[in-house]
């Protein structure tokens, strides 16, 4: 059996692996490079699920007491603990400038498809009876 610090230690790597990877990802958003941010969104869907293994791991591992019981372990646990707050509060980061950024880019599609119609000249308008005027 994989002794329990080697897996800690395992989940310490995975979430550093993942805050550089939301941190690249924010830059990614920011300096529109599509590509990049689908393929940071693959590697944190692959970091997620290590992590959940992880932890699925650690539940059931025969010494899972010492990561209360032993001073060292419950200090790394609080550290691993500490770096997930922080990955979460990231992602909370990532997402309000992704959905702020898709909103900017939806109402620019909005001006531009408005602006289009009434240059060309083309725009439709309707009767009281829905017919075309």
């Amino acid at each position: 059996m994989t002794p329990i610090t080697e897996v800690l230690e395992q989940m310490s790597q995975a979430l550093e692996q993942l805050q550089q990877c939301q941190q690249q990802e924010l830059t990614a958003v920011v300096n529109r490079q599509h590509q990049s941010v689908a393929e940071l969104a693959e590697v944190k869907a692959s970091l997620l699920s290590q992590l959940a293994e992880f932890d699925s791991f650690l539940a059931e591992h025969p010494e899972r007491q010492q990561l209360s019981t032993d001073e060292v372990l419950s200090e790394r646990v609080a550290q691993l603990r500490s770096t997930l707050a922080e990955v979460k509060r990231q992602s909370d980061v990532n997402e309000h400038v992704v959905t702020r950024t898709l909103a900017k880019i939806d109402q620019l599609k909005h001006e531009i498809v408005r602006q289009a119609s009434h240059a060309r000249g083309d725009a439709l308008t309707y009767n009281a009876k829905g017919k075309i005027r």
